[in-house]
């Protein structure tokens, strides 16, 4: 029953996600290149990065840059981090380091999905260090729920992440 009552709060930020995501060709992220620092995507950038595994009804694995500059931002100890495939980029984690309320949002062009620390059985984050001069931590999320994009239907996956990021 838990589940149910899921679907519906992750309908709702999936159709935000989407109406707020750029226009087919955009990226919405601001580019850097030429700016030191810049990476041009696939991972491993200047800056850090974030490697994914997804298993279940969909599967994926990756490593994306951390976008140091643009939508990333610390304050107060908390950092909202956005990590892309670079300046186009239609693949993209935004980790959330409130320690009271961890988020976790995947999006790419074929699934969506979010998760909230504070909701019990979702996922397990462990914030290994945030402040000033970055953050990194890892999280585990087991049988969450994600949108398949193609086919507006739900299904479940496993998603496991660990992060390195610094300005």
């Amino acid at each position: 029953m838990r589940r149910l009552r899921r679907i519906p709060l992750l309908l709702v930020t999936s159709a935000i996600l989407i109406a707020c995501s750029p226009p087919t060709g955009s990226s919405g992220v601001p580019s850097r290149a030429g700016q030191p620092g810049a990476s041009s995507g696939g991972g491993g950038g200047s800056g850090g990065s974030i490697s994914y595994e997804i298993s279940g009804d969909y599967n994926a694995s990756g490593e994306l840059s951390f976008l140091a500059e643009g939508l990333t931002r610390f304050e107060n100890g908390i950092w909202i981090a956005y990590f892309a495939t670079g300046v186009n980029a239609t693949t993209f984690f935004q980790v959330n380091t409130n320690p009271n309320n961890p988020i976790m949002n995947f999006v790419n062009p074929d699934i969506s999905t979010t998760s909230l620390g504070t909701n019990p059985g979702d996922c397990t984050f462990t914030i290994t260090s945030s402040d000033a001069s970055g953050t990194s931590g890892s999280f585990a999320c087991h049988a969450i729920a994600a949108v398949n994009k193609s086919t507006s239907t739900t299904v479940s996956v496993d998603l496991t992440a660990s992060w390195d990021a610094h300005p």
